[in-house]
């Protein structure tokens, strides 16, 4: 889930997505601030958050903002884990650097 647009629920949407985005802005990139993952005791699910910058540019001018990104995991029989869900939450409006 991101604010402001449907719900991706397949992986082509994802990447659809990710590929809309970055024909609009080819200059859009992410900055990590801070990171961290929590599993749960039985190790089958697990949470990770972070909070990064989100740089790009408007008519020109570079701008960024602070998001929020949360995602659950689960562990695949094979041991690998997958992307269950994920939400993206600005925290703040895009603005000029």
């Amino acid at each position: 889930m991101e604010c402001g647009r449907p719900s991706s629920t397949t992986l082509a949407a994802e990447q659809s997505g990710l590929r809309d985005a970055f024909a609009h802005n080819p200059d859009w990139h992410v900055r990590l601030i801070d990171e961290t993952v929590d599993v749960a005791k039985a190790g089958d699910m697990a949470v990770y958050r972070s909070t990064y910058y989100q740089d790009s540019s408007r008519s020109g001018q570079p701008t960024t903002q602070t998001v929020s990104f949360v995602a659950g995991f689960k562990r695949e029989g094979d041991g690998s884990w997958k992307v269950a869900w994920s939400i993206v939450a600005p925290t703040e409006t895009m603005h000029t650097k």
